[in-house]
């Protein structure tokens, strides 16, 4: 809960509205966030990270995205490789499945212009069972140095 403690103090620290909101049932997958929340799938905003050659990247897109990682790493110039939960930990004192991108995490950090379409979205806040409602123009707030850019994704399965 450390975390989602930072994710309530820089809130307040930038004069924004304290919208975290907790759940018993897990938000840890963009399935079971959308279910607790009460929105479609496309309305969770996941935080993929990344090891990359400098360090951690995160990717923020809709919850149905597949990510084409190498698509995205030819984009942008650096090898990509699947950061592990000791990798997260570690590099970003956060925990899988809760990884917000409401905090500066020190690495890389990509928000997929399709969250633009949304009023809002819900990101996580810290912990598998908490979220919070933002904006586009909260989320640049948050991260003033993101790169906002067209995610390439993976072809979806037909059917």
């Amino acid at each position: 809960m450390e975390t989602v403690a930072a994710v309530r103090r820089r809130l307040q620290e930038m004069g924004l509205e304290d919208g975290v909101v907790g759940f018993s049932a897990s938000t840890h997958t963009a399935t079971e966030a959308a279910s607790a929340v009460g929105c479609s799938v496309d309305e969770i905003a996941k935080t993929i990270v990344f090891q990359g050659d400098a360090g951690p990247v995160l990717v923020v897109t809709t919850g149905t995205k597949r990510i084409d990682r190498s698509s995205l790493a030819e984009a942008t110039g650096s090898r990509l490789r699947s950061a592990g939960e000791e990798y997260i930990r570690s590099r970003l004192g956060m925990a899988p499945g809760g990884v917000t991108p409401a905090l500066e995490v020190g690495g890389l950090v990509i928000f997929d212009l399709v969250l633009e379409s949304f009023p809002a979205v819900w990101i996580s806040a810290g912990s598998p069972n908490h979220v919070l409602k933002a904006t586009a123009e909260t989320l640049r707030r948050l991260q003033p140095g993101a790169l906002w850019v067209p995610v390439p994704g993976l072809a979806q399965p037909a059917g």
